[in-house]
């Protein structure tokens, strides 16, 4: 008797532990590498529409006229796409605002002072300019990882103003469980 009371309980729970799952079969195996490397890709077929839809790059803007007068001439305070004409500047600028600006303010004082576009005092101005430089490092240095297909803002924010997924853990302030350490994580 005891020993059927186990065996149920230990379903019970194999059972509850495997409801939390989430991922119920068939589940496609896809290989992505060469072959013996592991490199495999887990795709559940039920999501695979609703993945795509979610991944799909909105508000391309058309190509623009690289000649004429450079951005830096035209505007103030351009730093960072200093090098582009005045047309594809305009086109990067209204790209940003389409895959970054939150829903209700697809605008350009999201980042701007609309008084004064060169005014660097909104938080949100300073974060698009140091996200540009990052997108320009990647951009130039990482070739041998992103291609010639690049990163843009769409790569990470997918039209929000944060993005909804990170790729690195918190390492937290350090001192959780300790008497003495920095921030740093150190001890």
């Amino acid at each position: 008797m005891k020993t059927q009371i186990r065996l149920i309980g230990a379903l019970s729970v194999a059972l509850g532990l495997l409801a939390g799952c989430g991922e119920r079969p068939p589940i496609d195996v896809q290989q992505i590498g060469y072959r013996g490397t592991g490199m495999e890709q887990n795709v559940n077929p039920r999501l695979r529409e609703q993945l795509k839809a979610v991944n799909q790059v909105g508000g391309i803007q058309p190509a623009a006229d690289a000649s004429g007068p450079l951005a830096k001439d035209i505007y103030q305070n351009v730093q960072v796409l200093s090098d582009l004409s005045v047309g594809e500047f305009t086109r990067v600028m209204l790209s940003m605002t389409e895959w970054v600006a939150p829903e209700d303010q697809k605008n350009c004082t999201y980042c701007h002072n609309g008084e004064n576009y060169a005014d660097e005092s909104k938080y949100q101005y300073k974060v698009a300019r140091s996200m540009l430089q990052m997108t320009r490092d990647i951009n130039t240095n990482w070739k041998s990882h992103v291609k010639e297909t690049g990163v843009t803002c769409h790569t990470c924010h997918r039209g929000g103003p944060v993005p909804q997924n990170v790729w690195y853990a918190d390492p937290g302030s350090g001192r959780e469980n300790a008497f003495v350490g920095t921030r740093a994580g150190q001890n």
